[in-house]
């Protein structure tokens, strides 16, 4: 039962920290060196070895729609969404959530994005959709029973025993990338990185993904983000 409220808890703190990361690339700056793709090249989620906290997303996320897709004109997309049913899911665990704790990830959102209010969801999704182009996906405003639990969350900076999960709930970042290579200077070694959104005024953007290959020499992109635990593992497939 604990193992299933941390887990629970831990999809929803995922979702909101990546919106806290996609929000701190504030200043546009150039760098030398990057490049794009030739063509639309697509990378799915690796629902079974990604993670949060060492808990799997395989029983949360969807595989086909979560992804990272990036396209020769410049621009890319980053969408972690969850199962349709996923609710339903857990709700036969019957989870204790009441209580969890999320005041740390709601004081980064309401830093790195002025105007946020929970209470209105209308004006959340328009604070994170406007300039940083974050789409909260399966949040319908006009959902009395979503906003209440929203505005429980805004008022407590905990979550209400009764959760809502909306099918098809996650995030969305369209934004601008560029590929570039890094020289270590400790090791030597080149690493390739897919760097996502406007760059930080010391260089370079907040979300960052490492361009590999795995032990067949297939491409790999990995995301890993150790102030939340979040290992993210992608590769190009055919949608199943």
């Amino acid at each position: 039962m604990k193992k299933a409220k941390r887990y629970i808890s831990l999809i929803l703190i995922a979702v909101l920290a990546l919106s806290c990361l996609a929000a701190l690339a504030a200043c546009d700056k150039k760098d030398d060196g990057h490049r794009l793709v030739e063509q639309e090249t697509i990378y799915y989620i690796n629902t079974k070895d990604s993670k949060v906290k060492n808990f799997p997303l395989g029983v949360a996320l969807d595989k086909n729609n979560s992804m990272l897709i990036l396209r020769p004109d410049g621009t890319a997309t980053f969408r972690l969404q969850t199962i349709k049913g996923l609710r339903a899911a857990l709700e036969l665990f019957n989870l204790d959530v009441e209580g969890t704790d999320l005041s740390i990830i709601l004081n980064m959102l309401y830093e790195y994005l002025p105007g946020l209010d929970f209470t209105d969801l209308s004006k959340t999704l328009e604070v994170f959709e406007g300039g940083l182009k974050i789409k909260l996906l399966g949040i319908d405003p006009a959902n009395e029973e979503l906003q209440a639990m929203f505005t429980y969350i805004a008022e407590t900076g905990t979550l209400p025993a009764q959760l809502i999960i909306p099918d098809g709930f996650g995030l969305e970042i369209n934004t601008t990338y560029y590929i570039k290579d890094v020289k270590s200077g400790y090791s030597g070694i080149t690493y390739t990185g897919i760097y996502m959104g406007n760059s930080h005024e010391d260089g370079e953007p907040f979300l960052m993904f490492d361009l590999t290959t795995d032990e067949k020499g297939q491409p790999l992109v990995i995301m890993d983000y150790e102030i939340i635990n979040l290992y993210i593992l992608a590769s190009p497939r055919a949608a199943e």
